[in-house]
């Protein structure tokens, strides 16, 4: 969140919420106690950290020792190389740790937090639901559109039109209309969408004592703002699919009495 790792015996570093709770700031100093001893540590960063509820001081093993502690450590985190297999390296650890009463746990995560995980997860499914519903929607008129063409596209199949060619001609259809409508929902969906994300998050951090970092508020590039303007026709082809493949597959006679 700010300032830096610890480098050397006697800095730390504090979690967010308890920074926040306490009023730490980069460059005090703290006094810690561990078994009965007190060590005086300089704080040299703050962490967005959600272990032991977000209330912790990271320090260097040889603070303890320069403090006459003997540190108990319980868990070594090991990044592995990249071309490094995550499953072949657990097994071969797990055989070597397994007698001295140790285990290997995968992390697929890496370093990202378990809360910023969920909170992803959670708005990558209201994302999926809100395009399924914009794509019901689509189906919906295009269902009605080409049920009231389907005389003219007999008239095209008994002409030679091919079932690939009328899935390509509803498609047409629609993608002008998804175009020009996904990019005026964007033009004005986009930037509100952007300012009540970042009007919500601050509050929803403060909420549960925590400062969120720049990795998760400051998620918005160019790159990925023009394909969203541009969504609007891949959720009119998207839910024009269906009544497509419907009018490819009726047979030419019966377009035709179709009035």
């Amino acid at each position: 969140m700010s300032g830096r790792w610890y480098s050397a015996p006697g800095e730390a570093v504090v979690s967010d919420r308890l920074a926040s709770a306490v009023g730490i700031h980069v460059g005090d100093d703290v006094t810690v106690v561990q078994q009965n001893r007190q060590s005086s540590l300089k704080v040299v960063g703050i962490d967005f950290d959600t272990h032991m509820g977000g209330y912790s001081v990271m320090t260097d093993a040889a603070t303890f020792t320069a403090a006459g502690l003997t540190p108990h450590i319980n868990q070594f985190n090991v990044e592995l190389a990249s071309n490094v297999s995550g499953p072949h390296w657990s097994a071969s650890a797990s055989g070597a740790l397994t007698p001295l009463n140790a285990s290997v746990k995968a992390n697929p995560g890496g370093n990202k937090s378990p809360v910023v995980m969920i909170m992803s997860a959670l708005v990558a499914t209201l994302t999926l639901m809100m395009i399924a519903v914009a794509a019901l929607g689509v189906l919906s008129v295009v269902v009605q559109d080409t049920r009231k063409r389907i005389h003219d596209m007999g008239i095209f199949k008994a002409l030679g039109m091919t079932p690939k060619q009328t899935i390509a001609m509803v498609l047409t259809s629609v993608a002008l209309t998804g175009l020009i409508a996904g990019l005026i929902a964007g033009l004005i969906g986009v930037p509100i969408g952007t300012a009540v994300e970042k009007a919500t998050l601050t509050p929803m951090g403060n909420a549960v004592g925590e400062h969120l970092p720049p990795s998760v508020t400051h998620v918005y590039t160019a790159g990925l703002l023009i394909p969203l303007l541009a969504g609007g026709i891949v959720i009119a082809l998207l839910g024009a699919l269906l009544p497509a493949g419907w009018a490819a597959r009726s047979r030419t006679a019966t377009a035709l009495r179709t009035e």
